[in-house]
């Protein structure tokens, strides 16, 4: 079937239908899907309070190239210094960095949402530094999803991959941002494979839901 007739989903049907793909077909992500994906990612919900009012988000979108290198071997290394701290042995670390490679070497994108505290408040205790803290990674993972919602009503896949949070530093460091900028993960994009991908599992919301 026509790509316009797999994906003519209603809202629900759009969010509903979201998978994650972790081996991507043919072809590349235009750059104008990413940017219309970036543009809904800065509708999330933003933290507001006396010095908030901004949207605290970097989104750097990596195509092939030296930065996207700099960048996976900055991972690599940290990984393995990681591993080798866990007392893994280097049998072990090879074979997980090499499957980490596979998807994020192969993916046509990689899409890395940053974000900064800058704008965060300052309270002298630590149970409201960290809600603080919270409010503002909470408001980054809504714009994680309305990225890879909106690459999928648009006939994109999308995977997030949580290796970032492992080592900020040297993701920002990679692509030229400073300290301040915190790395939350990576959206690995590209077309959807051939075939249909097996169905989802029923999901029981009962189960996770309470009305009081």
């Amino acid at each position: 079937a026509p790509a316009e007739d797999l994906f003519r989903w209603s809202p629900l049907q759009a969010i509903t239908a979201r998978r994650t793909i972790r081996e991507f077909g043919e072809g590349k992500v235009p750059r104008e899907v990413l940017l219309e994906s970036a543009a809904a990612a800065l509708t999330a919900p933003v933290p507001h309070g006396s010095r908030h009012r901004t949207r605290p988000w970097m989104w750097m979108l990596l195509e092939r190239g030296p930065p996207r290198r700099r960048l996976l071997g900055a991972m690599a290394a940290a990984w393995r210094r990681d591993l080798a701290t866990d007392g893994q042995s280097e049998s072990t670390i090879a074979r997980r960095v090499a499957r980490s490679d596979a998807l994020l070497g192969e993916a046509p994108v990689l899409a890395v949402p940053f974000l900064s505290l800058g704008a965060a408040d300052r309270y002298p205790d630590p149970r409201r530094q960290e809600a603080e803290r919270d409010m503002f990674l909470l408001a980054t993972g809504a714009g994680v999803q309305n990225f890879m919602l909106a690459l999928h009503a648009q006939g994109f896949a999308s995977c997030w991959i949580s290796s970032r949070l492992f080592c900020k530093e040297e993701a920002a460091e990679a692509v030229g941002l400073s300290p301040e900028w915190l790395a939350m993960g990576t959206v690995a994009c590209g077309a959807f494979p051939p075939g249909e991908p097996p169905p989802r599992p029923a999901l029981d919301p009962s189960a996770h839901v309470r009305f009081l």
